[in-house]
């Protein structure tokens, strides 16, 4: 069990959880591709679930300020990596994923796609 004073604490005794907002612990980063290629925007973040009483972190992936879903070009987009297929100029532009749990949630940066 953690306490108050160590990472990813979740106890401050009997009765009193503390449940952790998400953290960006990797942002993603600016990619450049040449057209037709795969690639992947990834993020890391904690804390994971067992650091956290069991609630897991949800990720959802936006490009160009827009919420992506599964499909087309896309898979991974409610997850920590984000997997881009046959990119071309259609998916060049903005990426940034929000993560939440129980507690909160955040935004990583931005990072941008370039097809080449």
């Amino acid at each position: 069990m953690f306490y108050i004073n160590a990472p990813f604490s979740e106890d401050v005794g009997p009765g009193y959880p503390v449940y952790i907002s998400p953290f960006i612990v990797t942002q993603p980063v600016d990619t450049s591709v040449p057209t037709g290629a795969n690639t992947t925007m990834s993020v890391v973040a904690a804390p994971q679930a067992q650091y956290n009483r069991g609630y897991w972190l949800d990720y959802l992936w936006s490009f160009d300020d827009v919420p992506i879903t599964e499909g087309g070009y896309y898979t991974g987009s409610r997850g920590g990596e984000l997997i881009i297929t046959s990119a071309d100029a259609a998916v060049a532009g903005d990426y940034f994923v929000q993560v939440s749990n129980i507690s909160g949630s955040i935004s990583s940066s931005t990072a941008t796609l370039t097809v080449v």
